[in-house]
C-alpha cells in the first residue's frame, strides 16, 4: 500500500511529457481559428470584389450612357470578375426619383419638377464557406452594388 501511495505522488511530480499533451490539446483550436480566420477573410475579398466589378459596370455607363448604356454597364460588371467561384449574374437598372416624393419608372414617373435619374448596378454571386459555421449559412450569396445619379 505503502509503495503504491509513493507510485502515485511520484506521478503527481512527474512533468514529462506534459508540452506534447498541451500541443495535442491546443493544435486543433489553432487551426480551427485559422482557417476560420482565411475563411472570413476570403469571404471580405470576394464581396469586396463583387462591389468593385458594380463601380466598373457604372463607370462603363458614364463612357457610353444612354439606351444601351445599362447592358454595357451589366456586361463590364460581370467580366470585371475573376472566374472563380459559381456563376455571378449582374443586373443594371435605372430609376427615377421625384424630389421629396414617389420613386419608380422614369416612363411612367410623374413629378412636378424634374426628376433625378440613378442606374443602379448590382452583381451578385454565391460563395461557399471552407468550414460551415452554425451562424453563416453555405453557401452564401454575395452581392455589390453602385448607383450613379444620371441627371
Amino acid at each position: 500500500m505503502r509503495n503504491l501511495a509513493r507510485r502515485l505522488a511520484s506521478l503527481g511530480r512527474n512533468r514529462d511529457g506534459a508540452i506534447a499533451i498541451e500541443t495535442a490539446v491546443l493544435a486543433p483550436v489553432a487551426v480551427l481559428m485559422l482557417v476560420g480566420l482565411v475563411d472570413h477573410g476570403l469571404l471580405a475579398q470576394r464581396s469586396m470584389a463583387l462591389t468593385a466589378a458594380a463601380r466598373s459596370g457604372v463607370q462603363a455607363y458614364m463612357q457610353a450612357p444612354g439606351t444601351g448604356g445599362a447592358g454595357i454597364a451589366r456586361s463590364v460588371a460581370l467580366a470585371a470578375l475573376p472566374t472563380t467561384g459559381s456563376t455571378p449574374t449582374a443586373t443594371a437598372a435605372q430609376s427615377c426619383e421625384c424630389p421629396g416624393a414617389a420613386t419608380g419608372d422614369c416612363a411612367t414617373l410623374v413629378c412636378t419638377g424634374a426628376p433625378r435619374a440613378y442606374l443602379t448596378v448590382t452583381v451578385a454571386q454565391e460563395y461557399s464557406t471552407l468550414m460551415r459555421y452554425p451562424w453563416l449559412p453555405s453557401p452564401t450569396r454575395l452581392s455589390g452594388r453602385a448607383v450613379l445619379r444620371v441627371r
